[in-house]
């Protein structure tokens, strides 16, 4: 393989290339191939049985079939050691060799983060889609799931008689709307990332001849009030087969 400015670089190809774009990642260059694939035959899949899977953050899936995935909370594992490389880059001089190491070392972490998280989604999404024909899934909206709460705009208190106020510059105060907890948990859903893993179910599935069904999250699954326990209502499921 010939790049440009690069020069010759040795591989192995087994296949007609299409196209070829360099990928520079940190400290890391990736050569991405695009190439042809032969579509053969939509293969039955050996499986009929069904699953409802909804996804979570105390724990990542929970199936109709009352098994459950643990979440790996990958982000939040690695969160800390995120948060001293950014402080030890902000301390270093612009420009200096010290600061092209720390910007290193943090890009690395972030890498890291990226790696296992598709590792994880890759091996649980091969699990689901080598055990059930079909899946069913929540149709989330996770951008709105995870937008900021609006501003909650406290009420002008009135003016003080003889004052000078309605000179003055009028100063809005604004009332807790709860952001730093609902920060809290965006990062825990953006972590979690669940559109990739319902994206991978998906073409894992159609690959294997099975299926992806999004249904509507409503009343797809309740608390018990006795025990707490999280119940997977097989309601939609059925709506589904029927």
């Amino acid at each position: 393989m010939k790049l440009s400015k690069i020069g010759h670089l040795k591989m192995v190809m087994h296949r007609p290339i299409k196209g070829c774009t360099i990928k520079h990642d940190g400290d890391q260059w990736y050569a991405v191939f695009s190439v042809e694939q032969a579509i053969g035959a939509t293969p039955v899949h050996p499986s009929t049985k069904t699953v409802g899977i909804d996804m979570g953050i105390t724990s990542y899936a929970t199936l109709s079939t009352g098994e459950q995935i643990a979440n790996p909370r990958i982000y939040r594992s690695t969160e800390q050691q995120i948060k001293e490389a950014h402080r030890r880059l902000s301390r270093r001089k612009r420009g200096s060799h010290r600061r092209a190491r720390a910007k290193r070392a943090l890009t690395r972490l972030y890498r890291k983060v990226r790696h296992r998280r598709q590792d994880f989604l890759h091996k649980a999404s091969r699990q689901l889609v080598n055990q059930y024909g079909m899946l069913v899934f929540e149709a989330l909206q996770i951008p709105n799931m995870t937008a900021r709460p609006k501003l909650k705009p406290a009420e002008a208190p009135a003016p003080l008689q003889g004052s000078n106020s309605g000179t003055a510059a009028a100063v809005t105060h604004y009332l807790p709307n709860g952001a730093a907890a609902k920060g809290g948990l965006n990062k825990s859903i953006l972590d979690a990332a669940w559109g990739r893993f319902i994206t991978l179910c998906a073409c894992k599935a159609e690959e294997a001849g099975g299926m992806v069904v999004k249904v509507a999250p409503q009343q797809t699954s309740q608390l018990c009030s006795g025990c707490g326990v999280l119940v997977v209502v097989s309601a939609k499921i059925d709506q589904v087969l029927g």
